[in-house]
């Protein structure tokens, strides 16, 4: 399996994963717009994709936050290939995006949730809405 920073030659592939990842868990679609920005220099944020023979596997976008966050570094996105989960690949992306580093995510509660506690994090007490789902931020 190779690790590497995605580029803007990744956005297609990327869309259709997060996709297919979004719809599988949430059931509703998402946009196209928020991969571009990534890519057109105005993001601190950082994409990490996992590739087996030209294979797109799973992706995690990563973002430098200022210093008014609870940490300096978000976890903005994971997704793994619906047909792909379970086999460690988040936890590569994961561990190849922020490392040990002190980090935080908002997250659903269940699966996702279960995912980043194995990972050191733990909730803060802090909650929110996204997509009119209810989320949880998870620190370490």
């Amino acid at each position: 399996m190779i690790l590497r920073e995605a580029n803007v030659a990744d956005v297609d592939e990327l869309v259709g994963l997060h996709r297919r990842a979004w719809l599988a868990a949430y059931n509703e679609d998402i946009s196209r717009e928020q991969f571009r920005e990534v890519f057109s220099g105005n993001s601190s944020a950082t994409v990490w994709v996992a590739l087996h023979g030209g294979e797109l596997l799973g992706f995690c976008e990563c973002e430098a936050k200022g210093p008014h966050e609870v940490r300096s570094l978000e976890v903005a996105m994971l997704y793994v290939d619906p047909d792909r989960t379970g086999e460690g690949i988040g936890s590569l992306l994961l561990q190849r995006a922020i490392g040990d580093a002190p980090a935080y995510v908002w997250t659903r509660p269940g699966g996702s949730q279960r995912f980043y506690e194995k990972h050191g994090f733990g909730a803060d007490g802090e909650d929110a809405t996204f997509a009119g789902m209810p989320v949880l931020r998870l620190v370490r």
